[in-house]
């Protein structure tokens, strides 16, 4: 006859794992990785890949090698970060972004940055279709972006990849807000600042350093750039009309003082000036923005899903 008390210690371990790993993941959740806004759920299957991950930390950890050592073979990251007036170290653990992370504590962190501060763009752009009665559908039809708010988005992610500031100083995404020498700015160019890359030759009187005004006023100039005509785009012999003349408009037609300049050397065509696809390389971020804010269309398999932490 089976000894049945032998199998009562075997089936307490079991539960005993399925409750420790149930608990990791459910601390994931509970701490602040979840950044669906509840109308996304995660998959079983990323929950496996997470609980296999944590299994995996532990078990690294356990074999002597430090918690940094323990992420960094997950390709994951260890912060600090206040946590009840305390300071913790925080896993960070990304799920379905296909990049490689170079130094992956720093990098997501800028992520973390880029959620945070597109919801409040979000917010903002929001308010302003409000007020202005603009259309989602007509966005839509014109640029495949589910809102105008989207759309802001999807702009904001080519102008400086939803980022303010130089860099992210103490896991403070807005470190810089009302400091200009800690604002970003565009490569090769002195003059554009901030989320949205607000030229200050063009539009001198805005307090680029400011987070706010900047968004404010980049989404409202993209506003002011829309027509419903289209309008010959002459660098590209392309015509653009409704939300994709408006992006046009925002980063410019290529024309100073009555006339059109394409090219640096017009004699040697191989330096264009400006952005020539500028309108195709916002559209292209539609997945990007579909995988980092699931109200633009959900997560996508090439975007940034979700990030997790986890105090340990």
């Amino acid at each position: 006859m089976k000894n049945k008390r032998g199998d009562i210690p075997v089936m307490i371990l079991v539960f005993g794992v399925f409750a420790i790993c149930g608990l990791a993941i459910l601390s994931f959740i509970i701490y602040g990785g979840k950044v669906f806004d509840g109308k996304a759920e995660l998959s079983v299957g990323v929950l496996e890949e997470l609980n296999s991950d944590v299994e995996k930390f532990y078990f690294y950890r356990n074999a002597g090698f430090s918690s940094e050592e323990s992420a960094e073979k997950l390709g994951a990251g260890i912060f600090t970060e206040g946590v009840g007036g305390e300071l913790k170290k925080i896993l960070i653990i990304e799920k379905g972004s296909t990049e490689k992370l170079s130094n992956p504590a720093e990098d997501l962190i800028k992520k973390d940055c880029k959620q945070v501060l597109g919801e409040e763009i979000l917010k903002i752009a929001r308010e302003i279709k409000e007020e202005k009665n603009i259309d989602d559908s007509k966005v839509k039809e014109d640029t495949g972006a589910e809102s105008f708010e989207c759309l802001v988005l999807m702009l904001a992610m080519q102008e400086n990849s939803i980022q303010h500031c130089k860099e992210v100083k103490d896991n403070d995404c807005l470190y810089c807000d009302g400091k200009i020498d800690e604002v970003s700015k565009a490569k090769g160019d002195e003059r554009s600042y901030g989320v949205m890359q607000i030229n200050l030759a063009v539009h001198p009187n805005v307090h680029v350093e400011n987070f706010e005004e900047n968004a404010r006023y980049g989404i409202n100039y993209l506003i002011s750039n829309y027509r419903e005509a289209p309008q010959k785009y002459v660098c590209k012999d392309v015509n653009y009309s409704g939300w994709q003349r408006a992006l046009r408009g925002y980063n410019g037609w290529n024309v100073q003082k009555g006339e059109i300049y394409c090219w640096r050397d017009p004699d040697n065509k191989k330096e264009m000036i400006g952005d020539q696809d500028y309108v195709e390389h916002v559209l292209s971020k539609k997945d990007l923005i579909s995988g980092m804010f699931s109200e633009c269309g959900g997560v996508s398999e090439g975007g940034i899903k979700v990030t997790y932490k986890l105090i340990i």
